[in-house]
């Protein structure tokens, strides 16, 4: 199952992402996650653009859980984020539509935080 968030206008594509832990209710950095770069496609499902278009990026997150796609010209992006197979399963894959204007006010960084698999 993919999931779809809207990260909103952001000045730079960066974050943090976090693993949930649903006993205590808390959250932890999700390392060595993969986040992937797409330009967004206006009209095809945030799901299918790394189906559609080619990768402009990506990187693994460090300990901290953050990443970050600096030179990036502003325009409509995607950021899909998934684990690797070999570090953790059982998290669904989310694709972040961000608009990406680093000369407008907006978030400096966006938080996603993984979702257990369904």
């Amino acid at each position: 199952m993919a999931l779809v968030q809207n990260g909103g206008r952001v000045q730079n594509i960066r974050g943090r992402i976090l693993f949930p832990n649903y006993i205590t209710n808390t959250t932890k950095p999700a390392d060595n996650v993969i986040a992937e770069l797409y330009k967004y496609v206006s009209g095809v499902d945030a799901f299918r653009i790394p189906d559609e278009q080619p990768k402009l990026a990506s990187c693994i997150t460090g300990p901290d859980g953050r990443f970050c796609f600096p030179g990036i010209p502003a325009g409509k992006y995607v950021v899909r984020i998934g684990t690797r197979p070999a570090v953790a399963t059982g998290w669904n894959g989310t694709h972040v539509i961000v608009n990406l204007d680093p000369k407008r006010r907006g978030k400096r960084e966006f938080k996603v935080i993984m979702q257990a698999a369904t």
